[in-house]
């Protein structure tokens, strides 16, 4: 409507007559629109009070809902119509006019005012709304912010500034994503693009939470609910906004707190109930409802002392009352309780019944909590009986005033008392019988000396096996048959094999008439494992005792036979000495006389002074043979080529020659390495040219030294028997010569080696000695 009050009204393809007659009333400005778009783009962009469109167009509804997409308040009059097109027109438009209207002109003027009329109205009621609304949202809690499908801010209310930091005119005009974590801005302008193409929604537009950013910074937690409107043909989106970071926040640390509060109320191992201060149970975990197999419902809104917790524990019942007031006073109360349940078994419990108070320090709640320690006071109680049985397992066997026997006797009751059995036993396992070695305690077939077979003693199963083996009550014992049972009575029975030197032995055994309730405890079985143990050690000591006798006993014999054949040895070396080399000197001294008398031929006579000198080194080596044997004096570092040199000068070397190649010193009886050396130089001068070469020089790496010649060796078939006593392959040898040296090289505790040398003679390598580094 303009200032002079006339309407402008757009025409879409009404009757020219029609339209004539409405434009000809001075109130009305006419306008026509030819198509839809025309009429929408007239809307959009002209100032129309009213659109007239005729039923005659088959579009006439889509005409209809176009232009009230475009702009929602326009008021729209259907002329033309007919009976059906009346019924549609309902909710299509604002107004009709019947085709068969008497005075169809007269009447749309009518409706025209009419609808324009209200339509005015409206717009004044909305205009007055707005303020309305526009103050209530600025007083609004939360934030409320419009954008358009440009995601540009059109509306901020003041709580923005709250929620973002911003004043409404700082973002009024920018864009929404100053408002979004940037991470996240390209992900919004997407899925905007997308609603505005598909109009498919992709989250909750009643209340969703998504992250927001700060004016300063930090990020959000925002929740929001969303709402689409139409404002003069422009499609708007508004915004409810509402910081719950801290409201998040709160929410996380209760949850973390309800989370710890049931890991500590569900405690596995805990008892605990809720009180209300005057005893009431208000909430109790499973642990506490599985201790006396009771339900919630059972113990809930019951006084604490008369629960299944305490129905016959009698004296703590009677306390409980006490316990409770003195909690309710702001104490906390430790106790030490005996549980008694309804099948008479007892349970020790350790609890404590402590206050909870609020803000001002009342009491507004108890939290009774105990724990079953009957198991660790058993543990400790075992510990204590551990402790002492090994405390008196020690006191016997480091007693070096009781024998074997005495030792096994009192180990075998300090078991017993372990155990609390009345019977413990030795036995011995030998070509399939048992013999009771050592019992300790009485029963009929349990004697000393006693012998069973095998088949029928309760020990042919424990040998069988690597671990110990037993029963508590041995009447259900699978291991065990009827008749071995029947014999023997023995109820209860723990025993283990016992090995000596990696051999069965026999069996250290623990029994009782009677059947025993409680299980045999790791630590009894280990403990059990120890005596079996020490009895299997001691055994084997005693065993190595016997053996080491039996040694001594032989090694004083071989003394005594050693001693009489010393006696001889010397005996037979004085006889040697005196009674054979005597009668030698003097057929020297007649050979002497003889050569100088020309009595007898020359060559006879070097025959016997060669036969006799032959005599004479036999009767030496006899000699070293008896007396030094494989024996040795003081060991000392000595140098090797100063004591080779003293040996070639005593020797008889005539054109023959020795070499050194940087002999070692070396640790050794020297007179008895001089006498290796002569022998050595003795076999290379008998067996060799008379011009032969001896070499004397270190091993590689200190291994030892070797003595070589370049004579014409010693054949490998032979290099075996070289060193037997009597062995020579020189009419002028004694077979004495490299059996004392192979002697005196075990005295050494050295090794020899015979081999062959560069040249074809013999070489001798002397290994194991110990050499000493030249300063």
């Amino acid at each position: 409507m303009d200032a002079s009050g006339s309407f402008t009204v757009l025409y879409v393809d009404a009757e020219p007559p029609t339209s004539t007659s409405v434009s000809e009333d001075e109130q009305f400005d006419a306008a026509v629109a030819t198509s839809v778009g025309d009429a929408v783009g007239r809307v959009v962009d002209s100032e129309i009070d009213c659109v007239v469109v005729s039923a005659t167009r088959e579009d006439w509804q889509s005409v209809a809902e176009r232009v009230r997409d475009a702009a929602p308040r326009m008021p729209v009059v259907l002329v033309d119509a007919v009976p059906e097109d009346i019924v549609d027109a309902e909710d299509a438009v604002d107004e009709y006019v019947r085709a068969d209207d008497p005075d169809p002109s007269r009447t749309l003027a009518r409706r025209i005012e009419g609808v324009v009329a209200r339509s005015d109205a409206d717009a004044r009621n909305e205009e007055a709304d707005g303020r309305f609304y526009r103050d209530l949202v600025d007083e609004a809690s939360d934030a409320i912010l419009v954008v358009d499908g440009s995601s540009t801010i059109r509306f901020a209310n003041d709580t923005v500034a709250e929620v973002f930091g911003y004043a409404p005119d700082e973002i009024e005009g920018e864009p929404l994503t100053m408002l979004i974590p940037e991470s996240l801005r390209e992900n919004h302008l997407a899925g905007m693009e997308a609603y505005l193409d598909s109009g498919e929604r992709t989250i909750d537009w009643n209340y969703v939470e998504l992250p927001g950013r700060h004016s300063d910074g930090r990020e959000l937690t925002l929740a929001i609910s969303f709402e689409e409107h139409y404002r003069d043909g422009e499609r708007l989106f508004s915004g409810i906004v509402r910081d719950v970071t801290e409201r998040n926040a709160r929410e996380r640390r209760l949850r973390e707190y309800k989370r710890q509060f049931d890991a500590v109320f569900d405690d596995p191992d805990s008892f605990i109930v809720l009180l209300d201060p005057d005893g009431i149970v208000r909430k109790a975990n499973d642990t506490a409802l599985k201790f006396v197999d009771a339900d919630f419902e059972s113990v809930h809104g019951a006084p604490f002392w008369n629960t299944p917790w305490w129905d016959h524990s009698g004296a703590p019942r009677e306390k409980l009352e006490e316990w409770v007031e003195r909690a309710a006073g702001g104490e906390s109360v430790r106790y030490e309780a005996t549980h008694h349940g309804p099948d008479g078994e007892t349970a020790t419990i350790d609890g404590t019944i402590r206050p909870v108070t609020d803000e001002d320090g009342r009491v507004v709640s108890l939290i009774a909590e105990g724990r079953d320690i009957s198991e660790r006071q058993r543990i400790q109680e075992e510990l204590q009986t551990s402790e002492r049985s090994l405390r008196e397992l020690y006191e016997v066997t480091s007693n070096p005033d009781l024998s074997f026997d005495e030792k096994l006797h009192r180990i075998l009751g300090i078991g017993c008392s372990r155990l609390g059995l009345s019977l413990g036993f030795l036995t011995r396992i030998e070509d399939g019988r048992q013999e009771i070695l050592a019992v300790e305690g009485d029963h009929e077939e349990l004697r000393e000396g006693a012998t069973s077979p095998l088949s029928e003693a309760y020990c042919e199963a424990t040998i069988e096996s690597d671990d110990l083996v037993g029963a508590e009550d041995a009447s259900t014992a699978d291991w065990l048959d009827a008749a071995t049972y029947d014999r023997w009575g023995l109820s209860c029975y723990l025993g283990s094999k016992i090995e000596v030197h990696g051999e069965l032995f026999g069996t250290f055994c623990f029994a009782d008439d009677a059947a025993r309730e409680k299980l045999f405890s790791d630590s009894e079985r280990t403990f059990v494992e120890l005596l079996a143990q020490w009895a299997s050690h001691e055994l084997e000591r005693e065993r190595r005792q016997e053996q080491l006798e039996r040694a001594n006993d032989q090694l004083e014999r071989t003394n005594d036979q050693l001693e009489r054949t010393n006696d001889r040895l010397e005996q037979f070396a004085s006889v040697v000495s005196h009674d054979i080399r005597n009668p030698l000197t003097v057929a020297m001294g007649h050979l002497d006389v003889a050569r100088e008398r020309g009595d007898g031929d020359d060559e006879q006579l070097e025959e016997v002074e060669r036969s006799l000198e032959r005599i004479d080194a036999l009767i030496d080596d006899l000699l070293t043979l008896a007396r030094q044997g494989d024996s040795v004096g003081e060991i000392e570092a000595v140098a090797l080529d100063a004591v080779a040199r003293d040996a070639w000068e005593t020797a008889d070397t005539a054109e023959a020659s020795v070499e050194f190649d940087d002999p070692p010193t070396i640790r050794a009886d020297e007179s008895r390495l001089r006498q290796l050396l002569e022998n050595f130089f003795r076999n290379a001068i008998d067996h060799g040219p008379d011009d032969v070469t001896v070499g004397v020089g270190a091993l590689p790496e200190g291994e030892g030294f070797f003595v070589e010649d370049d004579g014409p060796g010693i054949p490998s078939e032979e290099r075996e028997q070289v060193f037997e006593q009597g062995h020579t392959t020189s009419p002028d040898g004694t077979g004495f010569g490299l059996a004392i040296v192979d002697q005196i090289v075990d005295a050494h505790d050295w090794a020899i080696d015979l081999g062959e040398s560069e040249d074809g003679g013999a070489r001798f390598e002397i290994t194991g000695v110990e050499t000493v580094a030249s300063e």
